[in-house]
């Protein structure tokens, strides 16, 4: 025969038990926490990148057809002039262009527009039809949540397109790139290197 359980052991027990599903709670909740904010951050940045891509199509095929877009006032950043000013204010145009219709802070995005040979990509190109307009983006990355800024706020994401010229008819567009972030470049605008993913 069992002797009876008292009932302080019994209580006992139960709060030992507690006390253990309280921990792995708690450590089930930081993980899920952790996981969660991950997902957040990486899958705004993944968005972000499909809205660079979006920006730069849609400046690329309005350039080749010269639409350029109206907006000037986009916070374009240290853009020099050349000898043709009006080419340099529609090709300010379309950089704006690209900026809003990626539909980020045009104050974390810097714009290039180069032309491009089609048939030889290391060669120059010029405003002409059959040739090339490429336009490229660059773009500060954030953490939305904060948890990963230590690792994305240094990072930079990139996207470029080339696109044939089909109309081009005087001033046209003129290459204009804005200064890049510190410590980058546009060594990404390459025409000859394979475009970023």
């Amino acid at each position: 025969m069992n002797p009876p359980r008292t009932r302080s052991r019994c209580f006992g027990r139960r709060r030992n038990e507690r006390g253990a599903v309280l921990v792995e709670l708690a450590l089930c909740a930081a993980l899920l926490i952790v996981i969660t904010l991950g997902i957040v951050d990486y899958g705004t940045l993944f968005t972000d990148k499909i809205s660079l891509k979006g920006g730069v199509r849609e400046a690329v095929w309005n350039g080749g057809r010269q639409i350029f877009g109206s907006a000037v006032d986009c916070g374009l950043s240290g853009v020099g002039t050349t000898p043709n000013p009006t080419g340099d204010l529609n090709t300010k145009r379309l950089m704006c262009m690209a900026k809003t219709r990626s539909d980020l802070p045009s104050s974390q995005m810097r714009v290039k527009v180069e032309f491009v040979n089609i048939e030889s990509p290391a060669t120059p190109g010029t405003y002409a039809p059959g040739s090339g307009l490429m336009v490229c983006i660059m773009r500060q990355a954030h953490s939305v949540s904060g948890l990963f800024s230590f690792t994305l706020d240094n990072t930079y994401q990139t996207a470029k397109l080339v696109g044939l010229i089909q109309n081009a008819s005087a001033p046209g567009l003129t290459e204009l790139a804005e200064t890049p972030f510190t410590g980058q470049n546009w060594n990404f605008c390459d025409p000859t290197a394979a475009a970023s993913t």
